[in-house]
């Protein structure tokens, strides 16, 4: 069974694992200041665009349960992920307000 869980990794950032019982199957890091948070190190088998759905989900979730508003992405190699759950791309930097990406497309129905 796949779950996602935060792991404290510093005073600054979070890091979520996706985990398929005691495997690792990727992580990413979210970095909270105020109501914006940050998505970085996004790591997962690069085929597997609903393993990397279900890493930006949770920390999205994981962001918004702390006050965050607004989400933004500069990892222009999940691009496709991003903009089917609905970031805009402004520059190379992928925004959206976490809200409204969480009710966003999933990759399955792609």
């Amino acid at each position: 069974m796949l779950y996602f869980k935060p792991v404290e990794e510093n005073g600054e950032n979070i890091k979520i694992i996706a985990l398929d019982g005691d495997r690792e199957l990727g992580s990413c890091f979210v970095r909270i200041e105020a109501y914006k948070c940050f998505l970085s190190g996004i790591t997962a088998d690069e085929n597997d665009a609903l393993l990397v759905e279900g890493l930006i989900r949770s920390a999205l979730n994981y962001a918004a349960n702390r006050g965050a508003y607004i989400a933004t992405c500069l990892d222009d190699s999940i691009k496709n992920v991003l903009e089917y759950l609905g970031f805009e791309n402004k520059d190379g930097e992928y925004r959206g307000e976490i809200p409204e990406l969480l009710k966003g497309n999933c990759c399955k129905s792609s």
